[in-house]
C-alpha cells in the first residue's frame, strides 16, 4: 500500500515538476535516495543473515554457493519452481503493458493528451491500493494463498485481453473509457495478487537464503519482462497494440495451473489461518 501511495505522490509530484523543467523530477529523485541508502544501512536489521567477510580471491567461490541454494531450495523446490514459472507469466505481460499503455490509451482516445496518462498513472497507484485492502476480505472467503493468487491470474487474463479487444476498431471517447476501466481493475488484480504471493514464497524460505531465492523470483519475473517487451513489443509494430494486448493476455491464464501445481504439493502453508 506504501509502494502505492508512493507511485501516487511521485507521478502527481513529477508531473508538476516537470512542467517547470524536465530534468527537476531527477534531481528531486536522486536526492531522495541519499537518505533512503542512510535509512537501509543504519536502521534496517537483518534478521537471519550473518555477516561474513569476503575476499576477492572468493568471489567465484561465493557466486557459486549462492547458484546452488537457488538450485537447492528455489528450482529444486516442487512449490516454488511453479510460482517462479508464474513470475515469469505475469511479468511478460505487466511490464509490456505498463509500457505501451500510454500510447495505447491515447490513441484510443483519438487525441495526444499527454496529462490524461498522468491522470491514470495515478490511478493504478491507487488501484494496487484497493487491491492491498481487498487481501483481507478476500481471505475469509478463499481460504488458500494459492486460490487468491488463481483468483488473480484468471482476472488478469481475462481483463487483459478485453482491454485488447476494445481496441481493434476506430478510435473513439467510449472505448478509451472503457479500457481504461478494465486495466484499472487489472491494477486491482495485481494488487491483490502481490502481498500473497510474497508471504507465499517466504513461509516456504529458509531465513538465510531468503535474499537468494527471492532475487531468483525477481529474475524469473525480469527475464519475463525482458521476453514479453520483445515479442508482444515486435507484434505490436507489426500488428496494433491492441492485437498484441489480446494475444498477451491469453498468455496469463498459463499461471492458474502453475498455481495449481504448487497447491497440490503443499496444502498446509497454504492454507490461510
Amino acid at each position: 500500500m506504501f509502494f502505492g501511495a508512493a507511485m501516487l505522490v511521485g507521478t502527481i509530484g513529477g508531473g508538476l515538476l516537470g512542467q517547470i523543467r524536465l530534468d527537476i523530477p531527477y534531481v528531486v529523485r536522486a536526492a531522495i535516495v541519499v537518505p533512503l541508502f542512510l535509512v537501509a544501512w543504519f536502521r534496517m536489521p537483518e534478521p537471519g543473515f550473518t555477516p561474513r567477510a569476503l575476499a576477492l580471491r572468493r568471489v567465484p567461490q561465493e557466486m557459486r554457493r549462492v547458484f546452488g541454494e537457488g538450485l537447492r531450495y528455489g528450482l529444486s523446490s516442487p512449490v516454488l519452481r511453479p510460482v517462479m514459472l508464474a513470475s515469469l507469466v505475469s511479468m511478460s505481460f505487466m511490464i509490456f503493458g505498463f509500457y505501451s499503455w500510454q500510447r495505447y490509451f491515447l490513441d484510443l482516445l483519438g487525441r495526444n493528451l499527454v496529462w490524461v496518462d498522468g491522470v491514470i498513472s495515478s490511478l493504478v497507484g491507487l488501484s494496487l491500493i484497493v487491491g492491498n485492502a481487498l487481501v483481507g476480505p478476500l481471505s475469509r472467503v478463499v481460504r488458500t494463498r494459492t486460490g487468491l493468487l488463481m483468483l488473480s491470474a484468471t482476472a488478469q487474463a481475462v481483463l487483459a485481453t478485453v482491454c485488447g479487444l476494445l481496441g481493434l476498431g476506430m478510435p473513439s471517447p467510449y472505448r478509451f473509457y472503457a479500457v481504461v476501466a478494465l486495466y484499472l481493475v487489472y491494477g486491482i488484480a495485481i494488487g491483490l495478487a502481490m502481498p500473497v504471493k510474497q508471504g507465499y514464497l517466504n513461509a516456504h524460505i529458509p531465513s538465510a537464503q531468503r535474499a537468494t531465492i527471492l532475487s531468483l523470483d525477481s529474475m524469473f519475473a525480469n527475464s519475463g519482462g525482458v521476453v514479453g517487451q520483445s515479442v508482444w513489443g515486435w507484434v505490436a509494430r507489426r500488428r496494433s497494440i491492441g492485437e498484441a494486448w489480446a494475444w498477451s493476455g491469453l498468455t496469463l491464464i498459463l499461471a492458474v495451473p502453475l498455481y495449481w501445481m504448487a497447491r497440490r504439493k503443499d496444502r498446509r502453508l497454504d492454507a490461510i489461518a
